[in-house]
């Protein structure tokens, strides 16, 4: 690193200070920040050339220096960002291309990369900005686990009838109730990871207050998020570049249409971290979801995707009963021969959720819980210019129709003062 940073300087006249990204770390290293060294547990670290070293290691696994006398010494301050823990912990993309090593962060994009001697590099500021990003979520993942452990040992709990966990979660926000629901032995998500429970469950503020601060993270117009924030969504997932000017009709004084997609803008990204699923949790939770559609990407089958559409419907049908009012509009398009529809996890959804599958072209079921008329075998998805597969206008129209008729016009429009005594706060 060192020789590196020499000859970096060299070509731009100023002292760079760099990173290295290591393919065969484990954890990530870093200088301690003032005060950490005594928080942090000494442990005994064997290195790659079989020296064993005294480090110091936080409670999410990041290596530090023993002390500031260690820290200070000459080759032993390098930060290093293990690969393996991009991919894992941040949903990052690896690859080796002519022009050397490109990471891709799910909202960053492309990180500038450097290589020497085979050796990836990247800034510090950066490298530190990434390790501070694999430690929040370690410690949401070490406090996931700690909760599930309470929820063992008291045993009672853990045995809880899921729809009534899931409207405790719903009620209060609480990431706990969310995993507490997720945990259930008849949950309709049967038995997931607890990965996939730590990316489905995030702790939400229902308050007005909160609410402007998620959709903040929308890149929308703020004339747009106001309108957000006093009526309810109709929410195209995966919507294409272009989206949908069919679903316009759905749009009045009491709803509107939120298209969520990569190529409208990298921070529509419904992976972790994700300030848009946050967002679209909050909504729910409150009532104001009018429905949340689309084509998740082909290749997800029971990935995180496919389950966040499910668990966001899940909780605004949840929410529209305890309300009594219309149960939100529900429609999903997946290939054919996808994993998903075999699942057990689907079998139990289906059955708990009154969904139907109607089968189309290119060879793919839409997953609804509205009745679709003469739907034969309709083209159903197209391919986009990006690639990705989106709705056509024919399978577009089709939803329109049969929303039409599944809702009375009265249902359709709401009193917004009524709407208002009726979500939850």
């Amino acid at each position: 690193v060192e020789k590196f940073e020499a000859e970096s300087s060299k070509g731009t006249g100023g002292t760079t200070s760099w990173a290295l990204l290591d393919s065969g770390a484990t954890n990530p290293f870093r200088p301690a920040n003032k005060g950490e060294e005594m928080e942090a547990m000494p442990i005994q670290v064997q290195l790659a050339d079989g020296q064993a070293v005294l480090l110091r290691q936080n409670r999410a696994g990041t290596l530090m220096p023993y002390s500031k006398k260690q820290a200070a010494e000459k080759g032993t301050n390098t930060v290093i960002v293990p690969l393996g823990s991009l991919v894992q912990e941040l949903g990052c993309t690896v690859a080796w291309t002519r022009r050397g090593l490109e990471v891709k962060h799910p909202t960053y994009g492309v990180i500038t990369t450097h290589v020497s001697g085979a050796c990836p590099f990247i800034g510090e500021a950066k490298a530190l900005e990434l390790i501070g990003e694999i430690e929040n979520r370690k410690l949401e993942q070490l406090k996931v686990a700690m909760v599930e452990t309470q929820l063992r040992l008291h045993g009672v709990e853990a045995q809880l009838n899921y729809g009534a966990q899931l409207s405790e979660y719903r009620r209060t926000g609480s990431r706990t109730e969310g995993l507490k629901a997720l945990m259930c032995e008849d949950s309709v998500f049967g038995c997931l990871t607890e990965a996939q429970r730590c990316a489905l469950a995030q702790d939400i503020d229902l308050s007005d207050k909160a609410g402007h601060k998620y959709l903040k993270a929308l890149p929308v117009k703020r004339a747009m998020r106001k309108k957000l924030m006093t009526t309810q969504w109709l929410v195209h997932v995966y919507s294409g570049e272009g989206g949908s000017k069919e679903l316009k009709v759905f749009e009045d004084d009491c709803v509107t249409l939120l298209e969520v997609d990569l190529g409208i803008s990298k921070a529509f990204n419904m992976r972790e971290p994700s300030g848009v699923y946050k967002a679209l949790l909050w909504a729910a939770m409150r009532g104001q979801l009018y429905g949340l559609i689309g084509g998740p990407p082909r290749g997800e089958a029971c990935g995180e995707l496919v389950l966040k559409q499910m668990f966001l419907w899940n909780i605004a049908r949840l929410t529209a009963e305890e309300h009594e009012v219309t149960c939100p509009i529900f429609a999903m398009t997946m290939p054919r021969k996808s994993e998903l529809w075999r699942s057990q996890m689907w079998k139990r959804f289906q059955g708990s959720m009154g969904v139907v599958l109607n089968a189309g072209r290119p060879d793919v079921f839409l997953a609804s819980n509205l009745v679709m008329k003469d739907s034969g075998y309709d083209a159903w998805e197209q391919t986009a210019e990006s690639g990705a597969f989106v709705w056509t206008r024919m399978d577009t129209s089709r939803f329109t129709n049969a929303a039409k008729r599944a809702w009375r016009p009265e249902l359709l429009v709401i009193n917004i003062g009524e709407w208002k005594l009726r979500r939850v706060m």
